[in-house]
C-alpha cells in the first residue's frame, strides 16, 4: 500500500509565494498613493493658513508683508515657516526651503516675515521632506511679494502629477511633480 504523503509541493509553495508576492505589490502601491494624498492635503492646508496669515498682516497694514530673506537679501523670496523649520540638513544651509542643484539659486527664511505674520496667529510647521522638481529641490513653501504690482504668491510642491491638490492655488505638472501657486491679489485671494 503507498505511503500518504505529508507536506506541500514546491509547485504549491511557489504558487503561495508569488500570491503573497503580489498582495504585498498592491499593499506597497496603495500606501504610497495615500501617503501621497495625505502629504498633499496637509501641504495645501498650510497654504490656506499661510493665506489667512497673510490676509490679516494686509488688512491690517494695507500690503502683504515684504518677501526678504535673512540668508539671501537680493532674492525677493523666502521660505514660510519658523527658523526651527529648516535645520541643516542633506546640503541645506539652515534657514533654507529650496535650492538649485548647483547652489546658484537658494532660498532662505526671514525673520521679519516670520515675526510679522506671527502677530496673527500661530505659524503653521512648514518644511516636508525634500522633493525634487528638475534640478531645483524643495522642502517648504516659497513666498514671494512684488511691489510693483502689489501681489503676492506662495508655492509649494505637491508629490504626483494631479493639479487638482493645490487646493485653492494653480498646478502646473512639471517631472512627475506639480507645482502648486497660490496667488494673492491687492483685492484678495
Amino acid at each position: 500500500m503507498p505511503q500518504k504523503r505529508r507536506g506541500f509541493t514546491i509547485v504549491e509553495l511557489l504558487i503561495v509565494i508569488v500570491v503573497i508576492a503580489i498582495l504585498a505589490a498592491i499593499t506597497v502601491v496603495a500606501y504610497t498613493g495615500i501617503s501621497d494624498r495625505s502629504q498633499n492635503a496637509r501641504k495645501s492646508s498650510i497654504a490656506s493658513q499661510y493665506v489667512r496669515l497673510l490676509e490679516m498682516h494686509k488688512l491690517e497694514n494695507g500690503t502683504y508683508p515684504a518677501s526678504i530673506s535673512d540668508s539671501y537679501p537680493g532674492g525677493g523670496e523666502t521660505c514660510l515657516g519658523s527658523a526651527g523649520d529648516y535645520a541643516a540638513v542633506d546640503g541645506y544651509a539652515a534657514g533654507d526651503c529650496l535650492r538649485s542643484a548647483d547652489n546658484t539659486y537658494l532660498v532662505g527664511s526671514s525673520t521679519a516675515l516670520r515675526t510679522a505674520l506671527s502677530k496673527y496667529g500661530t505659524l503653521p510647521t512648514s518644511t516636508y521632506a525634500i522633493t525634487m522638481l528638475g534640478t531645483e529641490s524643495w522642502r517648504g513653501f516659497r513666498y514671494a511679494y512684488f511691489t510693483s504690482t502689489k501681489e503676492a504668491r506662495i508655492e509649494w510642491i505637491a508629490k504626483g502629477p494631479d493639479t487638482k491638490v493645490c487646493g485653492l492655488g494653480s498646478g502646473a505638472n512639471y517631472w512627475g511633480n506639480t507645482w502648486c501657486t497660490l496667488r494673492l491679489s491687492p483685492s484678495g485671494p
